[in-house]
């Protein structure tokens, strides 16, 4: 069963255009062709990837290479920003295999300075799960080092793994180390082999997720306005909000108010079926072990998480309930959509609360001085966190 997406990056999510970096910096004709072979089709460049030997010292190495040219040499260096540029499909593409529950992970050969240039510009960086650049491990494709360093770095096995290179020999010993492996040519044409091995993604749109996850921020303002911790969710079904809910455990006085436990009880009652398989669930706040034992005994299909919850959540951070193999369902998961909006609206809430139980615990001091000891007046809180 393949469970994870190993992309290369030149030439498969960003394009490697040394080509039109030469013409633009003003080299062509037999210029344009000894550069090249001092740089980008020299021994050199692999050690430039490789990065065991210091950069200045491979740039020396380039330059004697071009006699009389050596400015035109440096000049590849000094720009080399230029060299990479992300293909337009890259971060959606990256989004829809998350969403269909694959991790996607990078294992790319880039020099230590040229990454670190590339990488400000690269915009799917955010949403990968994790990755091993050759200047990392100073080891480089197709040696068996390097997708040994992957594997290890993060549990990862060759079998359950899909790696997509534009070398036919990276992709050859990709194979030969166990991985399912695909030489790139075009997007298209790939996504056909990856649906050929089985490897499917739903054609979900991140502009849809952070549309819908608005929505969920709105139920959470309904929280904060009761003085409810503001976690807010809806419930998608063929692009329309079948049910909302936000956090009432102090209104109703009942461990079973959160906002999730809510809107599945109103997704059941408005589908007449308590299977919530073709669902999505967008909220705030990664849900605690209730909600997501209760999300896998609804079989819901996905679901889209804002913030994360360090101390309680139960789809990645404490534990991730939601993809336990122990488990008859599995729920797939996307994560840290509109974090910062999601954890803003807490850090308000728990700021804004506690300057007025500072406010209280004043009155309550000044009136102990002034008068008869009376007990200071403080806003029951939570339990102390966020759950």
């Amino acid at each position: 069963m393949i469970k994870n997406i190993i992309f290369d990056i030149g030439n498969v999510l960003a394009k490697f255009r040394w080509p039109q970096m030469f013409r633009e910096l003003g080299l062509e004709g037999e210029t344009f062709k000894r550069v090249a072979d001092a740089t980008v089709d020299s021994p050199w460049w692999p050690e430039y990837d490789r990065s065991r030997i210091p950069d200045e010292q491979i740039w020396k190495n380039c330059c004697a290479l071009a006699p009389r040219l050596e400015k035109e040499v440096m000049s590849v260096f000094e720009n080399i920003g230029m060299i990479c540029q992300e293909y337009d499909y890259a971060r959606a593409w990256i989004y829809e295999l998350k969403a269909a529950g694959y991790g996607v992970y990078l294992l790319s050969n880039f020099g230590r300075t040229s990454f670190e240039i590339a990488r400000q510009k690269l915009s799917f960086m955010d949403i990968i799960d994790g990755g091993v650049i050759s200047y990392e491990v100073q080891e480089i494709k197709p040696d068996r080092a390097i997708f040994s360093a992957l594997e290890e770095k993060y549990g990862l096995v060759p079998e359950e793994c899909v790696f997509l290179d534009d070398s036919m020999k990276n992709v050859k010993a990709a194979k030969s180390y166990g991985y399912h492996a695909i030489f790139f040519e075009n997007q298209a044409l790939a996504k056909r082999k990856l649906e050929g091995m089985g490897v499917l993604a739903p054609g979900v749109s991140e502009a849809e997720d952070i549309k819908f996850m608005k929505e969920a921020l709105r139920q959470a303002k309904k929280a904060a306005a009761l003085g409810e911790v503001p976690i807010g969710c809806v419930i998608v079904r063929d692009g329309q909000i079948i049910a909302r809910g936000y956090n009432q455990r102090n209104k109703k006085h009942s461990t079973l108010g959160h906002a999730e436990i809510a809107a599945i009880g109103k997704a059941s009652r408005v589908l007449g079926d308590w299977r919530l398989e073709d669902c999505t669930m967008y909220v705030t706040l990664e849900p605690c072990s209730m909600c997501a034992g209760a999300m896998i005994q609804a079989r819901l299909g996905r679901a889209v998480i804002g913030a994360m919850n360090p101390k309680a959540g139960c789809a990645g951070s404490v534990i991730d309930m939601l993809a336990m193999d122990g488990f008859n369902h599995r729920v797939r998961v996307t994560r840290h959509v509109m974090k910062a909006e999601c954890s803003a609206i807490l850090t308000e809430f728990f700021l804004a609360m506690r300057a007025r139980r500072g406010a209280s615990d004043r009155l309550a001091d000044t009136a102990s001085q002034s008068g008869p000891q009376r007990k200071s007046c403080r806003l029951e809180s939570d339990d102390g966190g966020v759950r």
